[in-house]
């Protein structure tokens, strides 16, 4: 017999979230009055796109995710990241996000596009491992083009080799328009 007392807190909990948040999308579907939709958002925790970039931008600027030179490998301290991150994009789950992968200016431009696209796709890839609605998250490498600290330097580098999340439009509550990030 299947008991829903047999399982696991991870997946009651997980169970109870996706209930919550089917039942927020049926009801922003039907446009069934705000009241019930913003008290069904409460219960899920649900918070604006622009929240949630601020709590993301403020966990990666704490303790970044960056790589070893040529590498794709996501070690456990990049792990802990992505978790915290995961946990905050679980509660915007209409939002459009970026994950930017970028490289330090080592090696070919084709070889950094190409590195800096691994990357970037292997944090999406980390993302959905736990289990976080991925459908409106893309990922893209930019390779070397955008460096925020100088490439002469092996400390400028490593800062140069980084992952960096990006809203990308935002929904507002009132008129449901998009509206595009510069």
């Amino acid at each position: 017999n299947f008991s829903i007392g047999n399982l696991s807190t991870q997946s009651k909990n997980l169970i109870s979230t996706f209930s919550t948040r089917l039942t927020y999308a049926i009801a922003k579907h039907w446009q069934l009055p705000t009241e019930i939709i913003n008290a069904i958002a409460n219960q899920t925790k649900v918070k604006s796109a622009r929240l949630c970039e601020s709590e993301i931008n403020t966990i990666i600027s704490n303790t970044k995710i960056r790589f070893e030179p040529g590498k794709v490998i996501i070690n456990d301290d990049n792990l802990t990241v992505i978790k915290s991150i995961a946990d905050v994009l679980r509660t915007c789950p209409e939002a459009k996000f970026e994950i930017q992968g970028h490289t330090d200016s080592s090696g070919s431009e084709e070889l950094n596009q190409n590195l800096s696209q691994s990357r970037a796709e292997a944090v999406l890839f980390e993302l959905l491992n736990r289990r976080v609605l991925t459908s409106g998250i893309s990922a893209k490498g930019y390779g070397s083009i955008s460096p925020i600290a100088d490439n002469k330097t092996e400390e400028g580098r490593e800062i140069n080799r980084r992952i960096e999340i990006k809203l990308l439009v935002e929904t507002t509550k009132d008129t449901n328009k998009v509206n595009k990030k510069d």
